[in-house]
């Protein structure tokens, strides 16, 4: 999953969480980490790929179900869903 800060200024996602709404999680919890804007990172299933500012669930099952569409949701620190994203299966 690919995160952008479309914002005006830097975000401390500190407290934020991706979650997979379709499954009911799991849900990742972003460390304090500084998201200028226009930039960019992704969060993989159990993948490290420093090129892309990325972080990892770390784990050894998919997370994602390629099986049915699924959708992600970004919630930030003050519980509020900021933004979702679907996609079709096999993506």
């Amino acid at each position: 999953m690919q995160i952008i800060n479309i914002g005006p200024g830097p975000v401390d996602l500190a407290g934020w969480e991706l979650l997979d709404v379709t499954d009911g999680g799991p849900t990742f919890g972003f460390p304090s980490l500084i998201l200028g804007p226009g930039n960019r990172l992704r969060v993989y299933t159990n993948e490290d790929h420093p090129e892309w500012a990325s972080l990892s669930f770390g784990s050894t099952k998919p997370i994602w179900n390629n099986s049915a569409p699924d959708t992600a949701a970004l919630i930030n620190a003050g519980n509020t869903q900021t933004t979702t994203a679907s996609y079709p299966p096999g993506c």
